[in-house]
């Protein structure tokens, strides 16, 4: 199913030049004349206002709205939740994607020819999802307070750890048929996992104890390692872009240590670039 484009110009020119960085002192926000004035968001006749003019973006808080020299600002991704349209950054050319796109792909839009059944596949272009033996229920792919519409998740339950066996690797695998160049994404515990931490609360920094419960992510590609990455509950999540060129055959496994009660990792916004 083909995602929708933004029918405004206006809208797409505004948004564009209304990308700003957070202003961390109000005295400086006050020496360049800018104001933090709460505005109402309604769309399509829905209040979609933040509490308090705050947007959670990758867990971190920023005014969801400032005015600077008669022109009103908000962030890029409070636009993508706003209306509902896929917005991607691209750090290798410094590109901003705003609805589809011919150069990009989802992952989670190519049917894998091997997933375990811990992972659950979930795409905004799709009804349905892909559901697995171990799954009732469909995940919300929620990171530090900010949910998505595309990803993986992947659910770990505690009598199905064992870090002596093979049973702790979770796989997926694609064939992109050397199709593209890099691959980009941000992982993270779920929201919702249950081990004590809920919600954008749990996510305060990027440091934590020993004893955290942590996952691995590894890609590989065409049975070559191509990235590792470990993440541990209450980091904030982390995004990652790593090239795919020439890469057949695409696989994701992950593997934890210090897992207590049912725990889920999400791998969102997987796109591949061409």
């Amino acid at each position: 199913m083909t995602r929708s484009f933004w029918k405004s110009k206006e809208w797409i020119a505004g948004i564009i030049t209304g990308l700003c960085a957070t202003i961390g002192s109000l005295a400086l926000a006050d020496t360049i004349g800018v104001t933090f004035l709460p505005l109402h968001f309604i769309v399509n006749g829905v209040d979609k206002t933040p509490d308090q003019n705050i947007f959670k973006n990758n867990g971190t808080s920023v005014p969801a709205s400032l005015i600077y020299d008669n022109t009103t600002y908000i962030p890029i991704h409070f636009a993508s939740d706003l209306l509902n349209t896929p917005i991607h950054w691209d750090g290798t050319t410094r590109t901003i994607n705003i609805g589809q796109d011919s150069t990009v792909k989802y992952l989670s839009d190519l049917t894998p020819f091997y997933i375990d059944s811990e992972f659950k596949v979930v795409r905004s272009s799709d009804s349905s999802t892909t559901k697995n033996s171990y799954y009732s229920y469909m995940p919300t792919l929620s990171l530090a307070g900010r949910t998505y519409k595309d990803g993986f998740a992947i659910h770990y339950y505690p009598y199905s750890y064992n870090s002596n066996t093979s049973n702790s690797i979770k796989r997926i695998a694609f064939n992109i048929n050397g199709q593209y160049k890099y691959l980009s994404f941000t992982y993270g515990f779920d929201d919702h996992s249950n081990s004590g931490m809920s919600g954008s609360s749990a996510y305060t920094s990027n440091s934590t104890t020993s004893s955290s419960p942590k996952r691995e992510i590894l890609l590989y590609g065409n049975g070559n390692l191509l990235w590792r990455g470990d993440i541990s509950q209450g980091d904030l999540p982390y995004s990652e872009t790593v090239s795919v060129a020439g890469i057949s055959n695409l696989e994701i496994q992950t593997l934890g240590t210090n897992l207590t009660g049912d725990t889920v990792v999400d791998l969102v916004d997987p796109i591949l670039k061409r």
